[in-house]
């Protein structure tokens, strides 16, 4: 049988063993913790960059629109002055043409043939 001496050595091991157990546990549980607080710092960060982000998007998006609203604007006015180009081409084509068909008519005439020098220097141009 056992001494009580030996009883209380091995007592004192196992509490010995048990102090070191909890002094690991203590450190395993301490990094545990501070793994989570970086995780939360780290969560943090991200939901500012998530927020930063789309406010961004936001921007793009209403960016983007205004883009496209002024393109369809301009690609109207564009029609409308395409269309008014061609107006005022085919009325310079019947006017001109006009003037050469008088001054062929009346050759004696100055002014439709001084008409007709204008036309072409400024056709020259």
């Amino acid at each position: 049988m056992s001494t009580l001496k030996e009883i209380c050595k091995e007592q004192t091991e196992m509490i010995d063993e048990m102090r070191q157990n909890i002094r690991e546990l203590n450190k395993e549980s301490d990094q545990y913790k501070a793994e989570r607080d970086t995780l939360i710092d780290d969560l943090k960060v991200l939901r500012a960059n998530n927020e930063k982000l789309e406010r961004e998007n936001r921007d793009y998006k209403i960016a983007n629109k205004n883009v496209a609203d002024y393109g369809h604007e301009w690609k109207t006015e564009y029609h409308k002055v395409e269309r008014k180009l061609e107006k005022v081409s085919t009325a310079y084509k019947t006017l001109t043409d006009h003037i050469r068909l008088k001054a062929s008519a009346n050759p004696g005439v100055a002014r439709y043939i001084a008409l007709v020098n204008f036309v072409d220097r400024l056709e020259q141009k």
